[in-house]
């Protein structure tokens, strides 16, 4: 569950470390495959290219959150982290690599289906 100031790992290599929810888009709370409104707070200094500046306002989907949910084969998966995916204006990813693991519910749900291809893992 993401709420209002809920801190995410930005999981992209768009250059943003961490950020912050501001906005819920549509609902109360937000979880797998959810549209959000987010805040850069820090930058990774390992990329040279960033797309992304400190406390600029993007809109990112989530990949991953803490809390268990349950899949479509009646089982339940939890990720050790919550993150996101940063968003551009056109809703495709700024980024052109995903770190980490990616939900399958959200190929289900349809939303961004070239997230799930810049993915490496499934789960």
């Amino acid at each position: 569950m993401i709420l209002f100031h809920t801190k995410l790992n930005i999981s992209d290599n768009s250059g943003g470390r961490l950020g912050q929810c501001i906005k819920v888009i549509n609902k109360k709370y937000a979880s797998l495959g959810d549209l959000i409104t987010v805040v850069i707070k820090s930058l990774r200094r390992t990329i040279k290219l960033k797309r992304v500046k400190n406390s600029s306002i993007y809109k990112g989907i989530i990949i991953r959150v803490k809390k268990k949910t349950r899949t479509t084969l009646s089982t339940y998966i939890k990720f050790n982290d919550n993150a996101l995916v940063i968003l551009s204006g056109a809703g495709n990813p700024l980024s052109s690599r995903i770190y980490g693991s990616v939900d399958q519910s959200i190929r289900s749900k349809g939303l961004n289906l070239k997230i799930v291809s810049l993915a490496r893992v499934l789960t």
